[in-house]
């Protein structure tokens, strides 16, 4: 393989750092990755976000064609499908994965991150700065000015291409919009979060299913949780921000009662609960729409530094994967003209991770629902079974289409809105909300019927 005289700089040693990095070293390319955490430093931030990733077709296949699936398969877990706690009831939703059609895998974040960065430490042509912070980037010069954690010595390096890969946060991207004409929308949403975990024995003692991600459902907070390799769960309770709210974790007391108003079914596995809740701290959400993506012909982000939305659809990892394979296409077919590429790149991608980020907000209001009489949930069914008998005549469910190709998100999107314009005027909505009416009908009875 012959090595390519640009000099590559990415900052960031996270997954969409780490898999640019290896793309870019096995086409030939040195690449220096500037870290500012220490090894351990790294180890410990991932523990701090040690909820699950999931992914499914498509970034199953990157993986694959990047040559990094054979290591990571091992440690993927492959779930069934989903069940749904509903609040207030002992019956719960469960919906089945067609694993004909759909992969649908989870993995921890640590192992995930951990087994990229083995990786590229592997490749001769890459080469990991760690406690290596950026401070400034002189455009012009192309040269960056880094600063050592620990030691507070400043040092310059010089880059020919340089990739933001530094998160939600990028310093990168506000760097390189110096001096443009942007538009940037950056939101703190009014969510958050805390994890904790459940163990397998408690797995077993509350009757949960093997292989399926659990929910427990409020209509203000939810619960969502992915099975690890022991069968033990991973999970996050999601709430809004707010002092009542936080309030409810600030002691073990708060913490039970709050359980046992809001999640009774969880009532069981309230000691090893309490002790992770109150040792964890709260996570939130960002949302980021941004424009530029790029500067000229040297500077461009990658990952959450270019789009940023909740992690509810399944696909944050996916779309940073994505961004670097779409740039190492764009390589293959220009070679090294990074004037034409980065414009490509925006242009192919920008539009589809803004709509995923939309959708992103909207599938959370799935995670809220709180009985089976729910609207959105029939739709979905009612939809999911007349693509199953008709499938030349209806477009693909929405989360299907996603799956299998998200790069096109802005794409499916549009197709689904049309053909609900369409079945919408041939009475499907009355449909669902007649039969909508029809479960609440039920559920009211029912419940009559257990507390008579």
């Amino acid at each position: 393989m012959e090595q390519n005289s640009k000099k590559i700089v990415i900052i960031g040693s996270g997954p969409a750092g780490c898999f640019l990095a290896i793309l870019l070293a096995k086409k030939g390319y040195k690449v220096d990755i500037y870290e500012k955490l220490s090894k351990q430093e790294i180890n410990i931030e991932i523990s701090k976000r040690s909820y699950n990733i999931t992914i499914y077709n498509y970034a199953k296949g990157l993986l694959i064609e990047a040559g990094l699936w054979e290591q990571l398969q091992p440690y993927f877990f492959n779930l069934k499908g989903t069940v749904t706690h509903l609040a207030n009831t002992a019956e719960s939703v469960i919906t089945l994965i067609n694993q004909n059609k759909i992969d649908y895998l989870t993995i921890t974040r640590a192992n995930f991150t951990n087994i990229l960065l083995q990786e590229a430490t592997k490749q001769k042509l890459i080469t990991l700065h760690y406690d290596s912070s950026l401070v400034a980037i002189k455009r012009q010069k192309k040269e960056l000015l880094l600063q050592n954690s620990k030691t507070k010595k400043t040092t310059i390096a010089y880059f020919d291409v340089l990739f933001g890969a530094d998160g939600i946060n990028s310093l990168v991207r506000s760097l390189l919009q110096q001096g443009q004409e942007i538009q940037h929308s950056q939101k703190q949403e009014e969510w958050c979060y805390r994890q904790f975990k459940i163990s397998s024995k408690m797995v077993e003692r509350l009757k949960l299913e093997k292989q399926f991600e659990h929910t427990w459902t409020q209509k203000n907070t939810f619960i969502i949780s992915h099975p690890q390799k022991d069968y033990s769960l991973s999970a996050l309770i999601v709430f809004q921000k707010t002092d009542k709210q936080n309030a409810f974790f600030a002691t073990e007391t708060d913490i039970e009662l709050f359980f046992t108003k809001h999640f009774p079914q969880l009532k069981p596995a309230l000691s090893e609960i309490v002790q992770s809740l109150l040792s964890s701290p709260d996570g939130s959400f960002s949302t980021i729409h941004t424009r530029p993506w790029y500067y000229k012909d040297c500077i461009t982000i990658v990952g959450d530094a270019a789009h940023g939305f909740y992690p509810f659809f399944g696909q944050g990892t996916s779309a940073a994967l994505g961004d670097s394979m779409c740039l190492i296409k764009l390589l293959d077919k220009y070679g090294t003209d990074w004037g034409k590429i980065f414009p490509l790149y925006q242009k192919a991608r920008k539009r589809h991770m803004d709509t995923l980020g939309n959708l992103s907000k909207e599938v959370m209001q799935k995670y809220l629902r709180y009985k089976r009489a729910d609207y959105t949930a029939i739709y979905d069914k009612l939809y999911g079974v007349l693509y199953h008998f008709f499938p030349t005549i209806f477009y693909p469910p929405l989360f299907f289409s996603l799956t299998t190709d998200p790069a096109h998100a802005d794409d499916h999107n549009k197709n689904f809105l049309r053909q609900h314009k369409i079945i919408h005027r041939f009475g499907f909505s009355l449909l669902v909300t007649v039969l909508t009416k029809i479960f609440l009908f039920y559920e009211i009875v029912k419940k009559q019927k257990i507390f008579a």
